[in-house]
């Protein structure tokens, strides 16, 4: 591509969106438009995502391009299958013990049974001994139903209604759990309304929250381009020092943060989730989940609290503060 850029073959076309590489067009006095090619055929051919994949970027993986020379390497291939493909086919199959109806668009879909990929990134480099994070599970055949619309509230487990358990402000929690960076919680209802944060916008306050540990410098000297654009109408007239300084002053922790904190977390949310979702399951509740909530029929409710402590126990960390409804 350079080569051809150099010679004055081909420009660069148009700007280059999300999930998409560059495009390129042949200049009018290039070779390339002298070339004869046949026609180009094509065959759509059925395709879907591996159980456990590696993919390259660190954010919005469930959309990112497969990293297909690590997971096509013989030994790599070999170990995946060893050590990561077992407990998530073990995770289906238990799945398909229970019946599930969604209603994607508020219609229903009695033909859906729900099956879910695990998600990571390698951190270390293409040539180096693979170093996977974040690991979310993403439903892999299936389609969660919106909850603004109220469609994901109609979801039927066994036939029951159901009801979602998630864990409150968990990044903040995990957080304030890691060996090197721990912290005490304060004994409230909401972290992200606790002290000097009261009377901040809490959506402001969770996502500042949520960039500045997935690597947003927290001492840049204003909004993030990206968030500023996406995210106008939240912010507005609204300062990034003013969001910052308080919450600083609340987690310290946020300042000491590694290098892919927030992938870590994730992997580790993703552990606490499995396990949960293990724990139910083996109890012969049917389950559904999404990053850090449990979805159950609403009369096993407490059982998914109880699933989330089991969890968080058996990673040696403080029992979370869980949100039911």
């Amino acid at each position: 591509m350079d080569a051809l850029i150099n010679l004055g073959w081909i420009v660069r076309h148009g700007r280059r969106q999300k999930y998409r590489n560059y495009r390129y067009k042949a200049v009018r006095s290039s070779p390339l438009l002298r070339l004869h090619v046949e026609a180009i055929k094509l065959s759509e051919l059925y395709w879907e995502p591996p159980v456990v994949s590696i993919r390259r970027g660190s954010t919005d993986l469930d959309k990112a391009p497969l990293d297909v020379e690590l997971m096509a390497n013989p030994k790599w291939k070999a170990w995946i299958g060893k050590h990561l493909l077992p407990k998530m086919e073990s995770l289906n199959d238990k799945l398909l013990a229970h019946e599930f109806v969604l209603f994607p668009f508020g219609k229903a879909d009695y033909d859906v049974q729900p099956q879910y990929q695990r998600i990571y990134t390698n951190t270390s480099g293409f040539k180096e001994e693979p170093s996977l994070l974040h690991g979310r599970i993403y439903p892999k055949n299936f389609y969660l139903p919106n909850k603004k619309q109220g469609w994901r509230q109609m979801t039927l487990i066994d036939g029951q209604p159901t009801i979602e358990v998630d864990v409150h402000a968990s990044s903040l929690t995990l957080l304030s759990n890691d060996y090197y960076l721990g912290f005490e919680l304060p004994d409230t209802g909401d972290l992200y309304q606790y002290g000097p944060l009261e009377n901040l916008d809490r959506e402001l306050v969770k996502l500042v929250t949520q960039v500045i540990i997935n690597g947003v410098a927290y001492d840049r000297s204003g909004w993030p381009p990206s968030l500023k654009e996406e995210k106008a109408e939240l912010i507005g007239d609204q300062k990034w020092a003013d969001y910052v300084k308080p919450l600083i002053e609340t987690y310290p922790s946020l300042t000491k943060l590694r290098e892919h904190m927030g992938l870590h977390l994730m992997l580790t949310e993703a552990d606490v989730i499995i396990h949960a979702m293990n724990y139910l399951l083996d109890k012969g509740i049917g389950c559904l989940s999404l990053h850090d909530c449990l979805i159950v029929p609403i009369e096993h409710a407490q059982d998914a609290a109880d699933a989330f402590y089991d969890a968080y126990r058996k990673h040696n960390m403080q029992r979370p503060i869980l949100h039911i409804g």
